[in-house]
């Protein structure tokens, strides 16, 4: 399931200002998408075209933000940012280029996720890798996004 970003009308499309999410199936076919708020449900032949240019991870708002503090505890890492957000990782994760307290002042630069890993790059080559497989999870959430005046996103 992807949460997509607000498109415009177009043509018989009626557009989604809320953005939608999205639904495929294993083998990656989109089934339905389904507008927030509005409720309104389209089907796969109106999402199709479009789906390819809106697919980006939520976490990419993160990239560019600083660093401001990390706090790791025995339950999750938690990660702030200069914009308002707190990141919360709850599943197994690893750490190179860097240690945690070091990852302060540094930029996000980039951010790959797939189904079984998610990938956070930061300044001077330190990468985050959080581990999103199935046997990963210990508790019902892997991850939780915090941001000023949105949505909790939640990775489950």
């Amino acid at each position: 399931m992807c949460l997509m970003q607000s498109t415009p009308p177009n043509g018989n499309y009626p557009g989604c200002s809320n953005g939608y999410i999205e639904y495929k199936n294993k083998s990656g076919q989109d089934e339905v998408a389904i507008s927030i708020l509005a409720g309104r449900y389209h089907s796969r032949k109106i999402i199709l075209g479009l789906s390819r240019f809106f697919s980006m991870s939520i976490l990419e708002c993160l990239c560019e933000s600083d660093v401001l503090r990390t706090v790791c505890d025995s339950e999750y890492l938690q990660i702030y940012f200069s914009k308002g957000e707190i990141l919360n990782i709850y599943n197994s994760y690893s750490l190179a280029g860097a240690s945690l307290g070091s990852l302060v002042g540094k930029k996000l630069r980039s951010v790959t996720e797939d189904s079984e890993v998610i990938e956070l790059k930061f300044d001077d080559l330190a990468v985050l890798t959080i581990d999103m497989k199935p046997e990963a999870f210990d508790g019902p959430e892997a991850m939780q996004l915090l941001r000023d005046g949105e949505a909790t996103v939640i990775w489950s």
